[in-house]
């Protein structure tokens, strides 16, 4: 995969976590619990094909913000889930952007990871959670 700009991947980072009500990755599951009620109400409330699709689309990006703050927790508390972590991604990075970013990060490295990590099916799931979990 090509190499791509650490800062660049950083700022997405910060974006993703800046959606999250509490702006914290480890208040993510409120976040996900309070949107999962959200959605609940507008199906009970609304009787519109429309917008039921908007509902799945909506769940489905609930569900992605629980499995990337998964993925930041696990790799924030320990090397072995950095290390396994590490081996999963396919982007590369240039070694001048990760010695200028070492120093003081805006985004830890579980969340750039989580970031990275492709959540497209439940096999992705299955595949990252289960790799850092061996």
């Amino acid at each position: 995969m090509a190499t791509r700009k650490l800062s660049d991947l950083q700022k997405e980072a910060e974006e993703v976590r800046s959606r999250l009500l509490a702006n914290r990755w480890d208040a993510a599951s409120s976040d996900v619990t309070v949107r999962f009620a959200a959605l609940r109400s507008i199906l009970d409330n609304v009787d519109d094909e429309e917008v039921s699709r908007h509902v799945v689309v909506s769940s489905v990006a609930a569900l992605q913000t629980h499995f990337r703050a998964t993925i930041v927790s696990l790799c924030d508390i320990g090397e072995i889930y950095r290390a396994r972590a590490a081996a999963m991604i396919p982007d590369k990075v240039s070694v001048q952007d990760a010695l200028g970013w070492i120093g003081g990060s805006v985004a830890s490295f579980g969340e750039l990871t989580a970031h990275l990590a492709t959540c497209n099916s439940v096999t992705d799931y299955v595949s990252w959670i289960g790799t850092l979990l061996q």
